[in-house]
């Protein structure tokens, strides 16, 4: 097995982990409601030396019908799916020359009522690092979080959202670094 087939094997590994460890519990929220925002503003402003940068001007579309979401992603990299059982996926886009990956887990969840916030992740992972989170929208109709952690199949400090829309449930990720593209990438969701 290439290096390339273990890493994508253990990021999708943490990412149903990290899933079954969401949807376990009850389906309220305990902690005070904050009003989200579309905007992340780089996780709040969180000082991250050496920002990547985003082309708008120069980027693909990538788009999922089965799924009903799509998104602009930076002209330089490509998009691979990795399909998986039960109806979850791993999409992870990649930039060959300059190594920057970012990573899209999706599970299906056909519930309206289910919500991606920070209490709930606290709550229901208490060991995954969490620093630095927002409220966010993704495309007008997801709620969810945008956080920094630690990520062991990344290497390190990684930035993420995830959110719900009632159909699916989704965790992005990518290096800390690159939280720019992430944001970027967010931002351009359509559901």
């Amino acid at each position: 097995m290439n290096m390339k087939l273990i890493k994508i094997s253990i990021i999708t590994i943490f990412a149903s982990t990290a899933t079954l460890w969401l949807f376990h519990g009850s389906k309220s929220e305990d902690g005070a409601a904050k009003k989200p925002v579309s905007s992340m503003v780089a996780f709040s402003s969180q000082s991250v030396s050496a920002l990547s940068s985003f082309a708008p001007l120069q980027t693909k579309k990538y788009e999922n019908n089965q799924y009903g979401f799509s998104f602009s992603y930076p002209a330089g990299f490509t998009a691979s799916e990795f399909p998986e059982d039960e109806g979850r996926m791993s999409l992870i886009l990649k930039n060959a020359a300059t190594g920057q990956i970012v990573q899209i887990y999706l599970a299906s969840h056909h519930d309206p009522y289910f919500t991606v916030s920070a209490g709930r992740i606290k709550r229901d992972i208490p060991d995954l690092r969490f620093l630095n989170s927002v409220d966010a929208v993704v495309g007008d109709k997801a709620k969810g979080v945008a956080f920094f952690s630690e990520n062991e199949a990344f290497g390190g400090p990684t930035a993420e959202v995830w959110f719900a829309d009632g159909r699916n449930f989704y965790q992005a990720t990518a290096y800390r670094k690159d939280v720019k593209i992430l944001e970027e990438i967010i931002k351009s969701w359509k559901l």
